[in-house]
């Protein structure tokens, strides 16, 4: 009689064929992680019979990944010296920087699979595999032995989780255990979480005392609230959700500028005019670490953009970034001079060139869609924008017959790299059970080099699980 994971693993195998010969894998025998990863391994056109990987070995070995690493990597080392088992840490980019085996014959294993400092098991290259998922998904992943794209590797089974950077959280790279298939393979989960928490403790150590004093006094104010909160260091900036999907890159520089000249003054608020016409209510406090000014906490209430004056009714003046948004910024195939015009229209522009997500917020037939594809046109691209409307994803253009309808099977179909824009319009309209998977998507898309952009009728309407996904956001002016 057949074990329980060795039935599983040959119905997944069998899943995986029928899979390769064009049917849809069936949801009630493979993880939704793991179908997903076949649909995008499959729509790259990922190998299944060989590994085929770049491979760079001039790279920092002292880097402080590769440092913080080093001692967790030394204990488990030890512990796991003898074992069928090995742990891997690669880069974000799913670039190995080291690895440390428990056997020979694993090691043997590895190195004919390329699975070695050098070379990258990003999923774009590899296919389903524990780190290219993980990093894809950006969440810890087990891929057991027949889930593997390639069978190459279906003779093991590994575990990965993202290794974070715990000021910025941003994701540095990835700890991965991997061993030959077997019952204890339902245990590595905790370990290789744990691994990684370790590394991230390590990397927290190694940040400075400024962004250390930064990240607590971010954490402490929007532990308790929802409001726009905003830190701002000499190279750190740190916002909430709230923050992110209401300023621009451009805002920050004038919030940092505003609270500098606060100083030492005992007067902590000030209003601040933004790029897009916004009046922001500033409430600014310094932070000092242990070697002095660290930055500022900017806690923030938006005033009324449709009225004239500023409250206590003084007139507003026209700033310097007012003289700047009267200057035409032509986009191709636009017409427009309004001064908010122009605003977002540089918004748009710079963000295209800089791959920053952006979200385009303002009412219907504004021209929201017609601004994303003129910024992406200005980069110099020869491809055309993908749209995908969350309302109907449905007529978004996938790789080919039989792909799903799904808004998220279709935005991980959606062609993706530097050259190109994702499009996803009203936003508003992605289901709230839907919303991490397609913030997953966007994010893979955007780690591939995609410019990211969302369009929808007002800013507030964004959801909870998207509004990390978007860096800047920008109001689009009624014709």
């Amino acid at each position: 009689m057949l074990s329980d994971s060795t039935a599983r693993d040959r119905n997944i195998a069998r899943a995986r064929l029928k899979f390769l010969e064009s049917a849809e894998p069936p949801a009630t025998i493979v993880p939704e992680g793991i179908r997903n990863s076949w649909q995008r391994s499959k729509y790259l056109g990922i190998g299944t019979d060989e590994v085929v990987v770049p491979y760079q070995p001039d790279y920092d070995r002292q880097s402080r990944l590769v440092r913080a690493a080093a001692p967790v990597l030394d204990r488990l080392e030890r512990v796991l010296a003898g074992s069928d088992a090995c742990v891997i840490v690669t880069d974000r980019k799913g670039w190995v920087r080291d690895r440390r085996v428990g056997e020979k014959r694993l090691s043997a294993h590895l190195d004919r699979v390329h699975l070695a400092p050098g070379f990258s098991y990003a999923e774009q290259f590899v296919g389903t595999n524990g780190i290219g998922v993980a990093l894809e998904e950006r969440r810890s992943y087990v891929v057991l032995g027949t889930e593997h794209f390639n069978e190459r590797l279906q003779n093991v089974s590994c575990a990965a989780a993202p290794i974070r950077n715990s000021v910025t959280g941003r994701v540095e790279g990835a700890m991965n255990l991997t061993c030959w298939n077997g019952p204890e393979r339902t245990l590595m989960a905790a370990l290789v979480q744990e691994a990684a928490g370790d590394i991230e403790r390590v990397m927290y150590e190694f940040s400075s005392s400024h962004q250390r004093a930064l990240l607590e006094a971010f954490q402490q104010v929007t532990h308790y609230g929802d409001r726009p909160v905003l830190c701002l260091g000499q190279d750190l900036v740190l916002a909430n959700s709230a923050a992110s999907a209401r300023l621009t890159g451009d805002d920050h520089r004038l919030l940092h500028e505003a609270a500098a000249e606060l100083g030492h003054a005992p007067r902590t608020r000030k209003q601040v005019q933004l790029t897009g016409g916004e009046t922001a209510l500033m409430r600014c406090r310094r932070i000092d670490s242990s070697a002095g000014a660290a930055g500022y906490l900017l806690e923030l209430a938006f005033e009324d953009p449709s009225s004239d004056r500023a409250p206590g009714g003084v007139a507003r003046s026209r700033s310097r970034e007012g003289q700047e948004a009267a200057k035409p910024w032509p986009l191709p195939g636009l017409a427009g001079t309004d001064p908010a015009w122009n605003t977002v229209s540089r918004t748009a522009s710079r963000c295209a060139r800089d791959r920053t997500p952006l979200l385009l917020h303002g009412e219907t037939g504004t021209g929201k869609s017609a601004l994303a594809r003129a910024a992406h046109a200005l980069t110099g691209a020869a491809s055309v924008p993908v749209v995908v409307d969350a309302r109907d994803p449905r007529h978004a253009p996938g790789p080919g017959p039989g792909t799903e309808t799904g808004l998220v099977p279709v935005l991980h179909a959606a062609p993706t790299g530097p050259d190109r824009t994702l499009v996803l319009r009203n936003v508003n309209a992605v289901p709230a059970a839907e919303g991490p998977a397609v913030a997953r998507a966007l994010e893979a898309a955007a780690a591939r080099g995609t410019w990211i952009v969302g369009t929808l009728d007002r800013a507030p309407g964004v959801p909870d699980a998207l509004r990390s996904s978007f860096a800047e956001a920008a109001a689009v002016p009624a014709l």
